[in-house]
């Protein structure tokens, strides 16, 4: 059997219902978008300068994606970005002696974001 709504049950339906919506909106309020590209850029430049600590911090740990080294492959976690980041360190390692290549990799980089949409 069908049970029709009150129109009291309505109104308390559709005020419970905008006040969930209200708090859900307040919740998000504190990240604009001000401050998501700035957490986006500065996860750029921990990619550029090979801090893994920074982002390791602002990714999450069961991330997946797709990246040109995977040759298609879904990536799954952080250890496969992990390995590209120690393999950096190491290659800095390798050529301390030889100051014409520490010299290119240490050239600045120009990270930059190009008409970011929020």
């Amino acid at each position: 059997s069908t049970i029709a709504m009150s129109q009291t049950d309505k109104f308390k339906s559709i005020e419970k219902d905008r006040v969930m919506m209200k708090r859900a909106s307040e919740s998000i309020k504190p990240f604009s978008n001000k401050s998501v590209l700035a957490t986006n850029q500065e996860l750029l430049n921990s990619i550029a300068t090979g801090d893994y600590d920074v982002y390791k911090k602002l990714c999450s740990g069961d991330l997946s994606c797709f990246e040109p080294e995977s040759a298609g492959m879904l990536v799954e976690g952080l250890e496969f970005h992990k390995f590209y980041f120690d393999l950096g360190s190491k290659m800095m390692k390798t050529y301390q002696n030889k100051p014409e290549k520490v010299i290119h990799m240490n050239m600045p980089k120009n990270i930059t974001m190009s008409n970011p949409h929020i």
